[in-house]
């Protein structure tokens, strides 16, 4: 992925290697790789959603607080369950 992205640099090859930086745990790259997309191609959301993503597990490890607590919460209501709502942790699989 890194050498695709070094041949050609498209805005969904950044995002795509962001994923993969994610799956194996390399947050900072993973963050570079997704503002390398979010400059190429700014009006893709998925883009800003995962970059929003790696922000808020980056803001919970230094705060210890839990994922939930960076979620706007309505008058009267809850906080979601984040499982589900930040779908990225499947999106790349490996090929065993």
């Amino acid at each position: 992925v890194e050498r695709l992205v070094n041949l050609h640099g498209s805005h969904w090859q950044w995002f795509n290697l962001g994923l993969v930086y994610h799956k194996l745990n390399m947050r900072e790259k993973a963050l570079f790789a997704v503002d390398q997309a979010i400059s190429l191609r700014p009006i893709e959301q998925k883009y800003w959603v995962f970059q929003h993503y790696l922000n808020m597990l980056t803001a919970s490890e230094k705060t210890g607080r839990p994922l939930r607590d960076f979620l706007p919460i309505p008058p009267g209501g809850i906080a979601e369950d984040l499982e589900g709502l930040f779908d990225f942790h499947d999106r790349v699989k490996s090929r065993n």
